[in-house]
């Protein structure tokens, strides 16, 4: 038997996002966007579906992870959520994903954002109302 060991619940959907990679202290965009979806998410982070992860030499993955100013910021639109949403997120894990004639990948990401927060709340509560 397998013990579940997540800190939050996780929710099932397919929310379209774009992603750029931000500098921390600069505040520039280094790489992006890339489009992507959410296809599962809880209040500490998501699990992304992406055709690319390289934008021009900038690995989304790999130098997000070497450079610790950089942050992921993913940005979307959720129906019942009344604003258009932007979600600071460090990646976390990367595989690839295959399924018959399709490549791409699946990125596991945490958010920066305070779980229980204002934000987290209002995006939570907006696709568990699906």
């Amino acid at each position: 038997m397998i013990t579940e060991m997540r800190r939050s619940k996780r929710y099932n959907d397919f929310i379209a996002i774009s992603i750029v990679v931000r500098d921390g202290i600069r505040g520039t965009t280094k790489a992006g966007p890339l489009s992507g979806r959410i296809i599962n998410i809880s209040r500490h982070g998501a699990c992304l579906l992406m055709p690319r992860v390289e934008n021009k030499s900038y690995h989304l993955f790999h130098s997000t992870r070497q450079d610790d100013s950089s942050f992921l910021e993913l940005k979307g639109t959720i129906q019942r959520y009344p604003d258009k949403f932007r979600i600071p997120a460090r990646p976390v894990w990367l595989e690839s994903f295959n399924m018959d004639d399709i490549e791409a990948f699946n990125m596991g990401v945490e958010f920066m954002l305070s779980a229980e927060g204002e934000r987290m709340t209002m995006i939570i509560e907006a696709v568990n109302k699906k």
